[in-house]
């Protein structure tokens, strides 16, 4: 029989995911309830919160701010990197297309209309898409880390 051990480390990787998730949606605005939603140790919870941080993703704030009734030490506060990376989302419709750039908790960091019309051929607006996109991203100087398309299609 052959045993399969977990590190700690391993499970910290792990977790990553559904922390940078809880942290997101705003379902983890601390590190105490980080810990209680993973259901990992404070020092798992710490560690994974700290490679979020190191990816630049979310802000690990350490100053006292215990909330009204609270006991003990006061958590770390977690909230997403504002000045983290951002998707590129496009829609293309029948009359054009809409670019924007979006950052982790859904907030949209920057935008263009995109062109008035839309050729027939996908890869003329494919190019143009891009370019808007690669503009944005000029612009802002942020990190691009994914890009989602719509396309308008028959049900």
């Amino acid at each position: 029989m052959t045993h399969t051990r977990t590190t700690k480390l391993e499970r910290g990787r792990s977790a990553l995911g559904p922390a940078l998730e809880l942290v997101h949606t705003g379902r983890a605005p601390t590190r105490a309830v980080l810990t209680a939603e993973l259901g990992v140790t404070r020092a798992t919870a710490g560690a994974v919160a700290a490679e979020l941080e190191t990816l630049g993703l979310i802000t690990v704030d350490s100053r006292p701010g215990a909330a009204v009734g609270a006991q003990g030490r006061p958590s770390h506060r977690l909230a997403v990197r504002e000045d983290g990376p951002v998707v590129l989302a496009v829609q293309v419709h029948a009359d054009g297309f809409r670019a924007a750039l979006v950052g982790l908790g859904g907030r949209i960091v920057a935008t263009a209309p995109g062109c008035g019309t839309v050729e027939a051929d996908p890869a003329s607006v494919l190019r143009e898409v891009v370019e808007e996109g690669a503009r944005l991203l000029r612009e802002t100087g942020r990190r691009c880390v994914g890009a989602g398309l719509a396309v308008p299609s028959a049900v």
